[in-house]
């Protein structure tokens, strides 16, 4: 019986393998053929890596940014070290994150649920929207890791709470690794907040006597150790710079004085958390009312498709709480079944409560395309989305033969239509790769222009100059320049000594997309006005100025 078990075991967890190592090589096949295409805020965190790795820098966030860790930066700078600065091998790290995510999702889902649901469930998780996907493969800070310490940090609660490591110095080391795991997500991005919250209520409700003796002074320990930078940036930072009043700014950026909490509703249950949790197979609405052909269609699916989200969850939540009241009433219930349940309904609690805080925020305001991103942690919750439909699954085995066919079908049908949505979602990615790769090929052809010329100092625009950077390894150095009040003035340089070097140039180039017309207008009329002569060179989508002598009367 013992071996059976062990072999049953056992090729659960080479199932899991095959799933997960098909979708980093997935992941990894994608990155190989250029998507998705790259952009400056995944470049900031390539220059970061190569500046750790090359000049011994320590940065504590993203550049310009007070709230985004720096952890796949450090990560990045061991691989740069082993093979090289490359946007490829960036991208092999993030596929890399995300199979630990997937493992441990397997793993958590495995204990709180069953075996088979955990391979059901993380297969899911393997195909992906465009956003999705991109989230997974680009370096932009907090969003890989997070899932992947919330996830860990989770298991070990469960692993605690249940009862099942029972020997002191083993359940020291897990109390000291939560702390740990809980530090460097909060480092990262304070998103996994709710995640935390509800770890930590599971080890309070199981294990509040051993916290009490010691547990409790382990995971400050751990937790202190990993999260230093982040409480010495805190420490050292004045009080309107700090990560709380940081996160309370951006919660609070762009929403006017007479907003309702109704739009947000809108636009998260229409655009945010659709492309977060699996629907962009289709034109995607991204406003309403929409000019796009068929858009009324195209935005009840993606209604649809939130309602049946948030409808799964409640439900997911019911059945826990159902079952949390029978085992109150069965002496012979153990902790370990009572912690599986209370963990459920925990993990299902945190999914709500991250909703519930992006909607309260200002990211639907500013841009709910963009800013799904932030939702990105619900995918800790996916088994607890899933398991309704699963446990439909079961439940009709015991029904009458006519009643359970018909129920047989609805319920597969439900799992057809959301699995084929998110199959044609990652199939849809497909479209995108001959785009993702022309805009590398111009990446690359401006990069090597740049050189030829010997234009190895230039100001352009946000979109462009880190992509250039780290392209060139520095060998070409580039500001973002903006237009105010008909004159050019410092748009957004992450990286403070590029401006620094560009003031020590003595007569920097200008390089600008070809249909930004509003700078290279601004350009024209000021060469105009101080009458000086310069050479224009059109390569791969972008104007190349050369001027004879260096612009005055701007503020750059």
């Amino acid at each position: 019986m013992f071996a059976k078990v062990v072999k049953n075991r056992n090729t659960y967890h080479i199932y899991a393998f095959l799933i997960i190592a098909s979708a980093t090589l997935f992941r990894i096949v994608l990155s190989r053929l250029g998507w998705p295409p790259t952009d400056s805020d995944e470049a900031t965190y390539n220059l970061m890596a190569f500046h750790i790795w090359k000049n011994g820098e320590h940065p504590i966030f993203m550049y310009g940014g007070n709230y985004l860790g720096a952890i796949e930066a450090y990560i990045g700078s061991v691989l740069f070290r082993l093979f090289g600065p490359s946007m490829l091998v960036m991208r092999i790290e993030m596929a890399g994150l995300f199979a630990l995510f997937l493992l441990g999702l397997y793993l958590l889902t495995y204990r709180l649920y069953s075996p088979r649901f955990a391979l059901v469930t993380i297969a899911f998780l393997a195909l992906g929207t465009v956003s999705m996907l991109v989230r997974q493969l680009k370096a932009t800070g907090g969003n890989a890791e997070i899932n992947v310490f919330g996830v860990f940090v989770l298991l070990i609660s469960f692993m605690l709470a249940s009862g099942r490591i029972e020997k002191g110095w083993k359940r020291a080391i897990l109390y000291s690794l939560w702390g740990m795991f809980s530090g460097l997500a909060l480092w990262s991005h304070i998103l996994i907040a709710p995640y935390l919250l509800v770890a930590s209520i599971l080890l309070v409700v199981f294990c509040w006597r051993e916290m009490l003796k010691w547990g409790l002074w382990l995971l400050l320990i751990g937790f202190v150790v990993s999260g230093f930078p982040l409480i010495y940036y805190n420490l050292t930072s004045p009080p309107d710079a700090n990560s709380w009043a940081t996160y309370s700014h951006l919660s609070t950026m762009g929403i006017p004085a007479n907003d309702t909490i109704w739009p947000h509703i809108i636009r998260t249950a229409l655009v945010s958390l659709p492309l977060m949790t699996g629907d962009q197979f289709a034109p995607f609405i991204t406003s309403w009312p929409s000019k796009v052909p068929h858009a009324f269609r195209y935005a009840t699916m993606q209604y649809s498709w939130s309602i049946g989200y948030c409808l799964l969850l409640l439900c997911s939540i019911s059945l826990t709480i159902a079952a949390l009241i029978r085992s109150q009433h069965q002496d012979r219930t153990g902790n370990d079944t009572r912690a599986q349940q209370v963990a459920r309904l925990l993990l299902g609690c945190a999914a709500i409560l991250t909703i519930v805080l992006y909607v309260k925020g200002s990211a639907t305001v500013v841009d709910a395309y963009n800013s799904a991103r932030y939702l990105s942690i619900l995918w800790i919750s996916a088994p607890v989305v899933l398991w309704p439909l699963w446990r439909g699954l079961r439940f009709i085995r015991s029904l009458p033969l006519w009643f359970n066919f018909c129920k047989m079908s609805f319920i597969a049908a439900v799992w057809e239509v959301v699995g084929g949505i998110l199959l044609l979602s990652t199939m849809y990615i497909i479209q995108e790769i001959p785009q993702a790769q022309a805009r590398d090929q111009q990446l690359t052809q401006l990069t090597a222009t740049l050189e030829r010329l010997h234009v190895t100092r230039f100001y352009s625009e946000y979109w462009t100059c880190n992509n250039v950077i780290f392209a060139s390894q520095e060998r070409l150095i580039c500001g973002d320049s903006q237009v105010e009040k008909g004159t050019f003035t410092h748009g957004f340089d992450r990286y403070v000594q590029y401006q620094w070097i560009l003031k020590a140039s003595s007569n920097p180039a200008f390089v600008f997309p070809e249909n930004d017309n509003y700078h290279i207008q601004t350009l024209k009329n000021l060469v105009a006005q101080q009458h000086i002569e310069y050479h224009r060179v059109d390569v791969a989508g972008y104007a190349v100025f050369i001027l004879a002598r260096p612009l005055q009367n701007t503020r750059l």
